[in-house]
């Protein structure tokens, strides 16, 4: 997989003189110009919306799911501190009891 590369129409852009924008872009691995924001990995092969969605989806779930694990002891202790106020005893022992509820919730 290549560098991503974005094409910006010079007509849509306002505030600077075309000049200014073609100053700016001399440099820039843009190649040929198409339609505003149009995001394509090199000439020859076109975005694909449904592999950069489905890449996200697997991105967002494996995130939330490390972070949900990571922090669900602490969330755990946090509240059973709360709960224990009034000078009762805290358990550590089933720090991770109730983590599929949430995994299941963090996952969609």
């Amino acid at each position: 997989m290549g560098p991503l590369t974005l094409a910006v129409d010079s007509k849509s852009c306002s505030g600077t003189s075309s000049d200014e924008y073609s100053k700016k872009t001399q440099y820039a691995p843009i190649g040929t110009r198409k339609s505003f924001a149009s995001v394509s990995l090199h000439e020859d092969k076109p975005f694909d919306f449904l592999r950069t969605l489905f890449e996200g989806v697997i991105a967002g779930g494996t995130a939330g799911v490390v972070v949900e694990t990571a922090l669900y002891p602490i969330d755990t202790i946090k509240t059973r501190l709360q709960a224990a106020r009034g000078g009762g005893k805290i358990v550590l022992k089933g720090l991770y009891s109730g983590l599929a509820g949430n995994l299941a919730g963090v996952l969609p």
